[in-house]
């Protein structure tokens, strides 16, 4: 009987002794489950991150590049354009400006997401933080290019504005002077008008006969019509041929008078630098 009951007792010790050691190991069991999922929603958090991150940064690079490519277009246009742009070409450079502004702020937008995502995660990545800071700095690195350029291209505009001005007031100056050589004066009309006008006299002769009209030293120049010597090659005189006379001492082989067909006559200009270095054509009829 005695040994019955030290067996019943022995084993009633061995059996709480085991059953505290499956809780403790049921406890260590659950604390590694625990552990283990709350390591697996760290990576697979960590790696959702790293994949947008990964595509973020991805499309960063393509926004630097196009903001390269569209920088390089831009200072081609520029080499080509000298300050002398159409209005075509002007509207393409100013729309790869405004391409790359938009390419700049959208990579500082996606970087500044991914950063406050980074902050927010928690995650230390001393690697990725780095990459941030850099492309950061490249971005405003662009920044001021894009705006050393838009300075560069307003320059040669206020250049080429200038030229453009002096270019302008040298052409008038010039198309004045122009048009004051190609002008030359004619009149046409009688003997007796032309003496009331004070353009011609009559000097010569003998007791007042075989008189010869020429033009007065100083004649009256406000009677007479102004023509574009450099597009006239003919004038036309409505009076028979054998009445008009050529008043002014114009070079006899610089042109000739022919007879038309209606009473009227053509006084064609053969050599027109001859002819008009007397500006002024006096015709009698």
């Amino acid at each position: 009987m005695r040994y019955l009951i030290l067996s019943v007792v022995i084993f009633s010790l061995l059996g709480c002794k085991e059953n505290a050691q499956i809780k403790r190991l049921e406890a260590q069991n659950a604390q590694l489950v625990s552990e283990y999922q709350r390591i697996s929603t760290d990576i697979d958090r960590t790696q959702r991150f790293m994949d947008e991150s990964a595509e973020t940064l991805n499309q960063v690079y393509e926004n630097l590049e196009t903001v390269s490519k569209r920088e390089g277009i831009i200072a081609q246009i520029s080499r080509d354009a000298d300050g002398t742009a159409t209005g075509s070409v002007k509207n393409e450079i100013m729309g790869n400006i405004k391409a790359i502004d938009r390419e700049l702020q959208r990579s500082k937008r996606s970087l500044n997401s991914l950063q406050s995502k980074l902050n927010a995660e928690g995650l230390e990545f001393e690697s990725m933080q780095a990459l941030i800071d850099t492309l950061k700095i490249q971005i405003e690195a662009r920044e001021k290019e894009a705006i050393a350029i838009i300075e560069e291209i307003n320059l040669k505009k206020a250049r080429y504005a200038d030229v453009q001005e002096t270019y302008t007031a040298r052409k008038q100056v010039y198309d004045a002077q122009k048009k004051q050589l190609n002008v030359g004066y004619y009149i046409i009309d009688t003997k007796k008008s032309l003496k009331q006008l004070d353009i011609i006299e009559e000097k010569g002769g003998f007791l007042g006969i075989n008189k010869v009209a020429k033009l007065k030293p100083e004649f009256n120049k406000s009677a007479f019509n102004e023509i574009d010597i450099e597009s006239t090659d003919v004038i036309e005189i409505q009076h028979e041929m054998k009445k008009v006379k050529i008043i002014s001492p114009h070079p006899q082989d610089s042109y000739q008078l022919i007879e038309g067909t209606n009473k009227d006559t053509f006084l064609e200009i053969m050599d027109p630098d001859e002819f008009w270095k007397i500006r002024y054509l006096v015709i009698q009829h």
